[in-house]
């Protein structure tokens, strides 16, 4: 391995007070590969850093996987440092979210790319491909249980992912052939989702890139790869590091950003910008499919020499909290944190994952709610600048006017709302119990065009299509004179319908059913909700 005192003497800390490299001055970097027989080893190389991109692909902030969501996210404020370096050195930054451009078509970054001259492709030198089958494909990384693959996918690039006004974005092969053209970029540093997915594959993936001459280089310490989760056997931080060491024997060598940037005098100090990695990363676990308990592992790749220490209580975890030594049972709903420690010290921000215990199916009702009249209703105004119309609820029908629709399942009765939405009933003495099944309704699972944009080029054709999917994640609350009694967990598109069977207060006057708005950031506002089979046991 290369110290940091040979990298001081080879002349890799370059530069002024500052200690950044001056622009054209030229950073090393130290590079890993592997024999056939998987044995590491380094190199160093001298490049400079004017004719270096970084591109960040496919950073969305969503994906139908609940733990790969959330280790995908988890990796942002690695990201982020790692941009702010590579900008301070006069790296060129080049953002590709495919799939994922609706809010961004008018940015200033998609315009500096749209506004270059086209270059003439050259052709592609048709390398082999050598990444294997059995793990270039995804899947739910929630292990046992109901897979999460029934909801959709993508709409937008992480929202907090820092972007400046000298960036780029670019989804076609051409698109990102005209910015390296245009920048003499002769070296790109790959970051991003999925390593062996989008990141290799993509039309501004490494696999094309480097078919057009360009020195590719992975850093593997900002992407992540989707793999799987089996309990006791195999998590998805296993899965990335086998990805990585596939690279590294097959396709290029990778590199450590924050050992290149801290070599180089651009990354400073030593910020907390890690998490905990859990598997499964939050689920909805003891329905039929899957009746035992699950259970949850946690890893930390970045801080492997980490203590991990955990609370199932929602408090955070401090340096006395339990010790993580053995997969942790869970058995009922409640939210594990977790957090690593060195000397004491908490040395990773604090992980949080939500377990729910599916309840039974509650039995039909005697009397359905939607064939009595509301004492009072109410829909949120649409938020300025969303494309959401303001709908009123409708009775028996979705809110757009289809059947009740749950993963399929259809359903006659009910109320289809659109959040933020609350419903007041008059209760009947005779009342005993209120229940329903609540659910995103499959409407929103439909490929939608909104605002009537045409969907930007994606690959290496135009394509005039639909722009994203319409992401709902929302909550069902009951409240009986005004007292809160029920609230469900978030449920987004393709989720599981959530039972509610609830006793009713003696002498309660009202029910009133809400549904609210889960995290408008990273979803679309005005989730469609369904009350379904809702109504009343005497």
């Amino acid at each position: 391995m290369i110290s940091r005192r040979h990298l001081l003497q080879s002349g890799a800390l370059l530069g002024g007070a500052s200690g950044v490299a001056q622009q054209g001055s030229g950073i090393e970097v130290l590079l890993q590969t592997r024999d056939t027989k998987g044995t590491p080893s380094t190199s160093v190389r001298r490049i400079d850093p004017t004719k270096t991109a970084v591109f960040l692909v496919d950073a969305w902030h969503y994906h139908w996987c609940r733990t790969w969501r959330n280790r995908a996210g988890s990796l942002v404020p690695r990201i982020n440092q790692s941009l702010d370096g590579a900008r301070k050195l006069g790296m060129t930054l080049v953002f590709s979210p495919t799939n994922a451009m609706r809010d961004l078509n008018e940015s200033p970054q998609r315009k500096n790319t749209l506004a270059l001259q086209e270059y003439a492709l050259p052709k592609l030198a048709d390398l082999a491909d050598p990444y294997p089958s059995s793990i270039r494909w995804g899947m739910c990384e929630c292990g046992l249980g109901d897979d999460c693959h029934y909801t959709n996918n993508v709409n937008n690039q992480h929202p907090d992912i820092r972007m400046t006004s000298a960036d780029y974005i670019a989804l076609t092969q051409q698109e990102a052939y005209n910015v390296l053209k245009k920048q003499k970029i002769q070296h790109i540093i790959y970051t991003g989702f999925a390593t062996n997915m989008c990141m290799w594959g993509k039309p501004t993936g490494m696999k094309f890139m480097r078919q057009f001459g360009f020195d590719c280089m992975v850093a593997r310490d900002v992407t992540e790869a989707i793999t799987r989760y089996a309990e006791e056997s195999f998590n998805p931080t296993r899965g990335t590091l086998e990805v990585i060491e596939v690279i590294e024997r097959d396709l290029g060598p990778t590199l450590s950003m924050e050992r290149t940037l801290r070599s180089a005098g651009a990354w400073e100090g030593e910020p907390v910008l890690d998490y905990v990695h859990i598997a499964p990363w939050g689920r909805f676990f003891g329905s039929p499919v899957y009746p035992i308990p699950i259970q949850a592992e946690l890893t930390c790749r970045h801080k492997p020499d980490a203590e991990l220490r955990y609370t199932l209580d929602g408090s955070d975890p401090t340096a006395h909290s339990a010790l993580y030594q053995s997969p942790i049972k869970i058995n009922e709903s409640l939210r594990l944190k977790a957090a690593g420690f060195q000397n004491g010290q908490q040395v990773t921000r604090v992980s949080l994952a939500e377990y729910w215990k599916q309840p039974r199916t509650p039995p039909p009702p005697q009397v359905f709610i939607s064939d009595l009249e509301p004492v009072q209703e109410w829909t949120g105004e649409p938020k300025p600048g969303t494309y959401a119309k303001k709908k009123p609820a409708k009775f028996n029908r979705s809110v757009d006017g289809g059947i009740l629709s749950s993963r399929d399942n259809k359903f006659f009765k009910g109320i289809g709302v659109q959040a933020p939405s609350r419903i007041t009933f008059a209760l009947k003495p005779e009342y005993r119990r209120f229940v329903a099944l609540v659910s995103v309704d499959d409407e929103c699972m439909r490929w939608d065009s909104p605002d009537g944009l045409k969907q930007w080029p994606q690959w290496s054709r135009s394509i005039d299509g639909i722009t994203s999917y319409r992401l709902s994640q929302i909550t069902f609350l009951v409240a009986f004179d005004g007292a809160q009694s029920v609230r469900t967990p978030a449920l987004f598109n393709g989720d599981k319908s959530w039972g509610i069977d609830v006793e009713i207060p003696a002498g309660a006057k009202q029910i009133e059913l809400k549904v609210e708005d889960v995290d408008s950031r990273i979803t679309d506002a005005h989730g469609h909700g369904d009350w379904l089979n809702a109504g009343f046991l005497s």
